[in-house]
C-alpha cells in the first residue's frame, strides 16, 4: 500500500477545514493486520516485523478484540516516547540497526516502541492515517473514527493527543472528556434467502460530544454474544447496554477525576479492569440513593460483562466466576463483587417497598366491565387492546404488534373463541420510530383469550372504526392520528387519560369509595392487565403449570406470586418439573374444556348496564 505523503507548501494552510497535530519524528511503518498474519513495514516496503516485536506481540494480544474488524492496513509512525508529545528518534535509530534477536528483545524491554494514529476530529484526511482496507467500508470518517475507537477506546497502550485549531497550535489537551459511551438502537438490512429483511438491533457507540458523531464500539459484541444470539428481545438487550455503558462512563468521569484506582486503566488498557472497579461502581449507585432492586439488577449485568471479557480473553486479572444451579435447573453466574475483600456496599435489604397493584381485587368482575366502557368513551381506539390484556394477558408492547391478520376467531367477532398470533412486527408497524423500547414482544406464541359478550362487542366496533380510517399502513389493527401504527408510548398515555376519568367517576359515585380507595392509593399501568388475566384463571380453578402455560411465561415464578396466598396444595418443584415438559408450542393456550366448563362469559354482557353504570 502507498503511504500518504505531506505536500510541500511556503506557507502555512488557512480556513475552518485545517486541523494541525503533533509530528513525531520515527520512521514511517504499515501495519497489515490479518487473521492469519501481522507485518510491519516501512514506507520503502522493508520488512520491519523482527524489528520491533513488542508492536507485533501487542497486536497478538489484542486480536481477539479486532478480529471482527480484520483485515486492517494503517498507516503510522513508529516512534520511541519520551512522554506523550516528544519522540526520541536518536533511540529509535539505535534500535533499528540491531539485528540480534536477544539484543532487540532486551532493547525493547527497556524501551518499547510504540506505533502510532493519530485522530483529527475534524479533519478526515490526516497525514499519518489511511484505513482504506478496513473490511467493505468506504466512508473516511467512519473507518477512521471506528479504528480510533478500536485501538484507543479500548483503552489498549495509548495516549490521547487531541488537536488544536492552528490559532491555539500550542494547546495540546490530553483528556477523555470529549467522548462519551452511548447506546443506540438501529435498523439494519440482511440478505435472508434472496430478500432483503429489516430488523433492529442494538449497538453502543462513542460519541465525539464536540460535534456529536457517533461511531459503533467492539464491546457491542457483548451484547451480541450474551443477548441477541441467544434469541432475547431487543429490549432486554438495551437495558443491558444502557447499564454497562453508565458503568464505562464512570470509568471515563474517575480517570478525569485522576482516583488512583481507575486512572491505570488510561495506560493499561481494557485488559486492567479489575473487579475492584465495578465494585466501586456498585457503591457508588448505592451512594447515590438507588432501590435494592436496581443495584441489584446492574450488578447482574457486570457480572455477564465481566463473564464475557474473561470468555475472550480480554482482561488479566485472574478471576473466578462460579455459577450454580437454580430451582429451574438452569446454570446461573453467581456476583464476584460480593468478596469482602472488595468492601462493595449495597443498599439496606429494609428500604421502604413500593408495592404496584396486580388485580382489582374482589370487585374485579364489575370494575374490568366499568374500566372497558370508560375505555370506549374516552379513548375508544385502545378499547379492543384492553380487552385483550384483561381476557388475554397481553403486554402493552405485545397488543400494539398485534395486526388485524393475528386475530383467529371463532363465530362472528370471536363470539366462541379467539386466539391471537402474538408476534413481533417492528419491523412492518414501526419503521417510523427511531426508539422501539416500547414496542417489544416478549414471547412469541398463540394467545387464548377468554371470549365473552363485551369483547364481541368491542372487537366488533373497533373493526368498523379501523375500516372507516385513512390508513397509511394498512397492517396495523391499532392506529395513531396519522394513520400510523401506535406506538407503546401513545398506548400507554391514552391508558393513563382512562385511569384518570376512571378515578374520578369512581370517587364521584356513591357507595364506590372502597374500590377507589384501592385504586387510587397503589400504583399500577396497562401491566395490570396481566393480573387481572391471572386472577380470572385462579377463578375457573386452573393449576399454577395451567396458569404459567395459559399467560405465556418462561416459568412458574410469576404465577406462584398469585397463588402462594391460594394456599396450593402442590410441591413447588413438581410444579417446576411438570412446567419443564411442556411443549413449547403450548405457551398461551388454555384447554377449551376449562373455558366452557369454569368460563362464565355471560357474567360481562353489556345488558346489565345500570348495574355498572358511574357518575359523571
Amino acid at each position: 500500500m502507498d503511504v500518504m505523503k505531506p505536500k510541500a507548501s511556503s506557507h502555512v494552510p488557512s480556513g475552518e477545514e485545517w486541523m494541525f497535530e503533533v509530528k513525531y519524528d520515527g520512521f514511517r511503518g504499515v501495519l497489515t493486520w490479518s487473521i492469519e498474519t501481522i507485518q510491519l513495514t516501512s514506507k520503502n516496503n522493508k520488512d520491519l516485523t523482527s524489528n520491533f516485536p513488542e508492536i507485533i506481540d501487542f497486536c497478538k494480544d489484542q486480536q481477539a478484540v479486532v478480529e471482527p474488524y480484520l483485515p486492517l492496513t494503517l498507516d503510522g509512525e513508529i516512534v520511541i516516547l519520551n512522554n506523550p508529545y516528544q519522540a526520541n528518534f536518536s533511540l529509535l535509530q539505535k534500535r533499528g540497526r540491531l539485528k540480534n534477536e536477544d539484543s532487540i528483545r532486551k532493547t525493547a524491554s527497556m524501551r518499547p516502541a510504540s506505533f502510532c494514529v493519530l485522530y483529527s476530529h475534524r479533519w478526515v484526511k490526516t497525514y499519518v492515517f489511511d484505513a482504506k482496507y478496513y473490511k467493505t467500508l468506504d466512508l473516511p470518517r467512519l473507518k477512521r473514527d471506528i479504528l480510533f475507537n478500536l485501538f484507543l477506546l479500548l483503552w489498549v497502550k495509548m495516549e490521547i493527543v487531541d488537536v488544536c485549531e492552528y490559532e491555539d497550535v500550542n494547546i495540546l489537551e490530553k483528556t477523555l472528556t470529549h467522548f462519551r459511551f452511548v447506546v443506540r438502537e438501529t435498523e439494519i438490512e440482511e440478505l435472508k434467502g434472496n430478500q432483503l429483511v429489516k430488523r433492529r438491533v442494538v449497538n453502543i457507540g462513542i460519541m465525539d460530544k464536540r460535534d456529536g458523531y457517533i461511531a459503533p464500539h467492539p464491546l457491542t459484541d457483548f451484547i451480541r454474544a450474551k443477548y441477541e444470539f441467544k434469541g432475547i428481545g431487543i429490549s432486554s438487550q438495551i437495558n443491558a447496554a444502557r447499564e454497562i455503558v453508565k458503568f464505562l462512563n464512570f470509568i471515563y468521569e474517575e480517570i478525569e477525576n485522576g482516583d488512583n484506582q481507575f486512572v491505570p486503566l488510561k495506560t493499561s488498557g481494557l485488559k486492567g479492569l479489575r473487579l475492584h472497579h465495578a465494585s466501586r461502581y456498585i457503591t457508588y449507585l448505592t451512594s447515590k440513593g438507588l432501590k435494592r432492586n436496581t443495584v441489584m439488577t446492574t450488578e447482574s449485568y457486570l457480572t455477564r460483562f465481566y463473564h464475557f471479557l474473561l470468555q475472550q480473553e480480554l482482561v488479566e486479572e485472574d478471576i473466578m466466576l462460579e455459577q450454580q444451579v437454580n430451582r429451574m435447573g438452569s446454570l446461573v453466574l453467581l456476583s464476584p463483587f460480593t468478596h469482602p475483600s472488595l468492601e462493595t456496599r449495597y443498599p439496606s435489604r429494609q428500604e421502604p417497598i413500593v408495592n404496584k397493584l396486580k388485580d382489582f381485587g374482589n370487585n374485579r368482575y364489575q370494575l374490568v366491565v366499568e374500566f372497558i366502557q370508560e375505555t370506549r368513551e374516552v379513548s375508544p381506539e385502545i378499547a379492543l387492546g384492553i380487552c385483550f390484556q384483561f381476557y388475554g394477558g397481553l403486554r402493552r408492547g405485545e397488543v400494539v404488534n398485534l395486526t388485524p391478520g393475528c386475530l383467529k376467531p371463532q363465530g362472528l367477532y370471536g363470539m366462541n373463541s379467539l386466539v391471537m398470533d402474538v408476534e413481533n412486527h417492528q419491523d412492518m408497524l414501526f419503521s417510523h420510530l427511531k426508539d422501539t423500547k416500547k414496542e417489544q414482544v416478549k414471547k412469541t406464541r398463540k394467545q387464548t383469550v377468554l371470549p365473552n359478550n363485551l369483547l364481541t362487542e368491542v372487537y366488533k366496533k373497533h373493526m368498523e372504526m379501523l375500516h372507516s380510517k385513512k390508513l397509511k399502513n394498512q397492517s396495523v389493527l391499532f392506529f395513531n392520528s396519522n394513520g400510523l401504527a401506535m406506538s407503546g408510548y401513545s398506548y400507554e398515555q391514552k391508558f393513563k387519560k382512562v385511569k384518570e376519568s376512571f378515578l374520578s367517576k369512581l370517587l364521584a359515585t356513591p357507595g364506590r369509595y372502597s374500590d377507589y380507595k384501592l385504586l387510587s392509593e397503589t400504583s399500577w399501568s396497562t401491566h395490570i392487565g396481566r393480573g387481572i388475566f391471572t386472577n380470572f384463571l385462579l377463578d375457573m380453578g386452573l393449576t399454577v403449570t395451567q396458569i404459567a402455560i395459559a399467560r405465556g411465561d418462561s416459568n412458574i415464578d410469576s404465577a406462584l406470586a398469585y397463588v402462594d396466598k391460594k394456599n396450593t396444595i402442590k410441591n413447588i418443584q413438581e410444579m417446576i418439573n411438570e412446567f419443564n415438559n411442556i411443549n413449547p408450542g403450548d405457551f398461551g393456550k388454555i384447554n377449551p374444556q376449562s373455558i366452557n366448563t369454569h368460563w362464565n362469559k355471560d357474567v360481562f354482557t353489556l345488558g346489565k348496564r345500570s348495574r355498572y353504570s358511574l357518575t359523571n
